[in-house]
């Protein structure tokens, strides 16, 4: 019989061993962990560049929403430059340009350039084009660097076409009260924000038209009226406050404006007085029509112009006759009670802020704007049927763009878009 006689070093190894089978010991975790530091070692670097990416696409994609929102909002301060009394003026020839440094929008430098691309004769009917470029430019956080981190631009080219507003079509447009007196007939639409501003009293009538309950669009503030008369008589000041025709036939005045109120009188008899408007009257202050004495009245040929008035005008005397196509604007009460029985006429009476009272001996034909208080006699009316045409008024500029191009530039070489 062998006996074995195991050594002491044996000994030891077979008690590890045992150990180990038993899970009496933490070698297994030693040894997870350190697989763990290998496979983190392996996959961490990797993960970490990739979210340091995300994180430089995060901020580049807020940065160019806020470049083309800043941008944008050039491109539609450029559509209001293109509105009434503005660069239509300015930009009459291909190649002109107009540019324009926006205030801070975004926290972003705005640069807006406008260019009359494409300007046709005003008799061919066709649109004219206007180039857009629109520039929003990020901050650079580095002093020492002059080149900008990035930029957004949108390229656009616009149609523009002019046209009277819409009120023009009606008959009466009131942003407030419509009082038609008894048996006024009213031939056209009468407009008023709701049923309750208009007012019929008995026997007055719309015919060939209807009430239409709804608050005028385009309506113009004063300073826009201001702004676009003041092109006709810039440089054309008419010193004093009273004109007499003096029996003159015609008399002709205009374009000119006075910088307080005006007086306009007939004191000669027996004659046939006639004051012809060659041109936009601009009254600063308030416009009277004197009443005239026995045997002088006397006749205002609008002859195609406009009389604008900051404060209010009367013409309240059925000795004064008016003829012509033309309009009336005042920016406060308009009393309108002329002969229009001689001649024709095509007029436009407008109150901006007031109202415009009209009582004329004879009937009317064009269109009112304002608060309005109609009264006509029997056998007379208003006829707003012809709709607006012949009037020197501001139009409205509709845009439609044609192309709308976005460019991006970045430094750090990173393109994306919004």
């Amino acid at each position: 019989m062998v006996k074995l006689i195991m050594s002491s070093r044996g000994k030891r190894g077979r008690g590890i061993l045992i150990h180990l089978a038993r899970g009496e010991s933490g070698y297994a975790t030693l040894i997870a962990v350190l697989v763990l530091l290998v496979l983190g070692a392996l996959v961490i670097t990797p993960i970490l560049l990739y979210m340091n990416t995300g994180l430089e696409a995060g901020q580049t994609h807020e940065r160019r929403t806020d470049e083309l929102y800043a941008a944008d909002a050039g491109v539609n301060y450029a559509l209001w430059q293109l509105g009434p009394g503005k660069l239509e003026l300015v930009l009459l020839t291909e190649g002109d340009s107009e540019e324009f440094n926006l205030p801070q929008i975004n926290d972003k430098t705005v640069t807006v350039e406008i260019t009359a691309w494409d300007i046709p004769d005003p008799d061919s009917g066709e649109q004219p084009v206007y180039r857009i470029v629109s520039t929003a430019t990020s901050p650079d956080l580095d002093p020492l660097d002059t080149e900008p981190p990035s930029s957004t631009t949108i390229e656009s080219y616009v149609s523009v076409s002019a046209r009277l507003p819409d009120f023009f079509g009606n008959a009466i447009t009131s942003r407030q009260t419509v009082r038609l007196q008894p048996n006024t007939i009213v031939m056209g639409n009468v407009q008023v924000p709701s049923e309750e501003s208009l007012i019929l009293r008995p026997g007055a009538q719309i015919i060939d038209g209807q009430p239409i309950y709804a608050e005028p669009e385009n309506w113009p503030e004063p300073e826009d009226l201001s702004a676009y008369y003041w092109e006709d008589v810039d440089g054309h000041r008419f010193t004093g406050n009273y004109i007499n025709i003096n029996g003159a036939n015609p008399r002709e005045e205009g374009p000119w404006y006075t910088d307080g109120s005006l007086a306009i009188d007939n004191t000669k008899k027996g004659a046939a007085a006639t004051l012809k408007l060659t041109g936009t009257i601009y009254v600063k202050g308030n416009l009277e029509f004197l009443q005239p004495g026995e045997k002088c009245p006397y006749t205002i040929d609008l002859n195609g112009n406009t009389i604008y008035c900051e404060g209010n005008i009367t013409l309240a005397s059925h000795r004064i006759s008016v003829v012509g196509t033309g309009a009336i604007i005042a920016v406060g009460d308009l009393n309108f009670q002329p002969d229009l029985r001689s001649g024709t006429h095509h007029i436009f009476l407008m109150s901006v802020v007031g109202t415009v009272m009209l009582r004329p001996n004879g009937s009317f034909y064009g269109s009112v704007a304002g608060n309005a208080d109609v009264q006509l006699q029997p056998g007379y009316f208003l006829d707003g049927t012809g709709g607006g045409g012949g009037w020197h008024f501001p139009p409205i500029f509709d845009t439609e763009i044609n192309t709308y191009n976005i460019y991006n530039y970045d430094k750090y070489g990173i393109t994306a878009s919004p």
